[in-house]
């Protein structure tokens, strides 16, 4: 369409090698200036759409004398966006809506290489003149037909009329030829299917000699349509197995829970079709380590290190071990044994003064100290923390109620319509390495949507409205300043 603007003011005659391109021609040209309606022109060639586009507008130029015409590029459409809606402002509702029947156009736009408008742009364009005909603007818009833009333009809009244009065949060439011959215009005509024909020529390209001889003599084959009719529904088939498989893996990523049921439900099908015999599943167990109780004496009192030690030493031989710095006795300092007469008696040893130290005062029973519980995060807690932190800092979220186990968060959760969505996060509070299990829901863009929901669910008061920013941070452990 590169000739389309010199060949406006162009006054050489109009060549029609069809009756029904005249006919086209002054219909549009009667709708549009008689009921104000919009034309949309098409065609193949774009020699063609040049000039009898030209054509059509020095047509209009000659019958609206009070119409204004002008000329729009595909980069001008915000400019020209922005014009309708002023005289749209400038007009009332009933006035901007009222039909024009019987009037001719206050402004005729047409739209140079209208296929290179953006879809949105289009659509918009054609839907103010179809809704407003009282702002008397009428459009005509050129279409290359290699796009199917010119259909949805006027299968559903009345207020469009078309016309079609069609490259001429030989004997319609000929037709013309003779009859401009009778005209005196043998030479401009020849001169224009000349152009017509070389800018065919050269869109597509002739076939190779060996080709055009051999063409004739192939036999048609019948395998090639069905060849291709199965090319395109393995292309289809794909296509749609491409799709699914594309919208479950955002379902699954959007839906991180729902990852571990679609894998446990692939394992159980394997095992029931291969008839194996599925491992069973090691549920994660919570280690509580606790310190061993200091042992004691008879009257209750923990025992100091050393005679604990001998104290277990004895038990373990079967004997009771005296327990040092105990008063002695006795019977212990002259124990003394009795011999058979044929052995000969030891020479007893002389005795030993013990000292008997003061007994030292029982010291105060020890604190207990409470036993250290190490609790491993499970899956679903980290699964928990993870989707908080995919949620936007300024949003909130609903702290049902906290837990010391996750299966005490799990049991709430369960049999509550208003907890299906509901995730399981970690909270770490008071510095302790501890974490506790917070059933949570969300997330809402401000604090008001939240309150809202806890008011038309009437849900407990203990529910609390957290940021999602301070339950992010209280998810990780805190670690210890040095």
């Amino acid at each position: 369409m590169s000739e389309f603007g010199s060949q406006i003011n162009d006054t050489s005659p109009e060549f029609f090698y069809r009756v029904t391109d005249r006919l086209q021609m002054e219909s549009c040209l009667t709708a549009l200036a008689q009921d104000s309606k919009s034309v949309v022109i098409y065609s193949q060639s774009s020699e063609l759409l040049d000039y009898y586009g030209a054509a059509f507008v020095r047509r209009i130029k000659q019958k609206l004398t009070h119409s204004q015409v002008e000329i729009f590029m595909p980069r001008d459409t915000e400019a020209m966006l922005e014009r309708f809606n002023k005289l749209l402002n400038a007009l009332s509702l009933d006035i901007a809506t009222a039909s024009r029947m019987g009037n001719s156009p206050d402004k005729v736009w047409v739209v140079y290489d209208a296929n290179a408008l953006g879809a949105h742009e289009l659509q918009l364009l054609t839907r103010l003149v179809q809704q407003f005909p009282g702002a008397g603007v009428s459009i005509v818009l050129m279409f290359s037909s290699e796009t199917t833009q010119n259909d949805d333009v006027t299968r559903p809009n009345k207020q469009f009329v078309s016309w079609g244009l069609d490259l001429p065949t030989s004997e319609q060439k000929l037709t013309a030829i003779q009859q401009a011959r009778k005209n005196g215009q043998e030479e401009l005509a020849t001169q224009f299917f000349a152009k017509l024909t070389k800018a065919a020529s050269k869109k597509a390209p002739a076939p190779s000699t060996v080709e055009a001889v051999a063409a004739p003599r192939r036999p048609a084959s019948k395998a090639a349509p069905q060849k291709k009719k199965a090319i395109q529904i393995w292309a289809w088939l794909l296509g749609v197995g491409g799709l699914l498989l594309i919208s479950m893996l955002m379902a699954l990523w959007l839906n991180p829970d729902v990852w571990p049921k679609v894998i446990a439900q692939f394992e159980d099908t394997y095992y029931q079709v291969t008839g194996q015999k599925k491992p069973k599943a090691v549920e994660p167990k919570e280690e509580i380590i606790t310190e061993t109780a200091a042992p004691k004496d008879e009257a209750g009192n923990p025992m100091p290190p050393a005679n604990a030690e001998a104290a277990k030493t004895a038990n373990e031989g079967g004997t009771t071990a005296p327990v040092a710095n105990a008063p002695a006795t006795e019977a212990n300092a002259s124990a003394t044994t009795q011999t058979p007469a044929s052995t000969p008696a030891p020479t007893p040893a002389p005795p030993i003064a013990a000292v008997a130290p003061a007994a030292p005062e029982p010291a105060p029973p020890a604190a207990k100290e409470p036993a250290k519980l190490v609790t491993e995060l499970p899956d679903v807690a980290v699964s928990g923390r993870q989707w908080l932190r995919k949620l936007p800092d300024d949003s909130f979220v609903l702290v049902h109620k906290s837990f010391a186990r996750v299966k005490d968060a799990q049991a709430f959760i369960k049999g509550k319509d208003y907890l299906v969505n509901a995730r399981i996060a970690p909270v770490y509070k008071d510095d302790k390495d501890e974490a506790r299990f917070a059933v949570m829901t969300g997330h809402f863009r401000s604090k008001e949507r939240a309150s809202n929901t806890i008011s038309r669910l009437g849900l407990p008061a203990e529910v609390a409205i957290t940021p999602t920013a301070l339950a992010v941070s209280q998810s990780q452990l805190k670690k210890p300043k040095p």
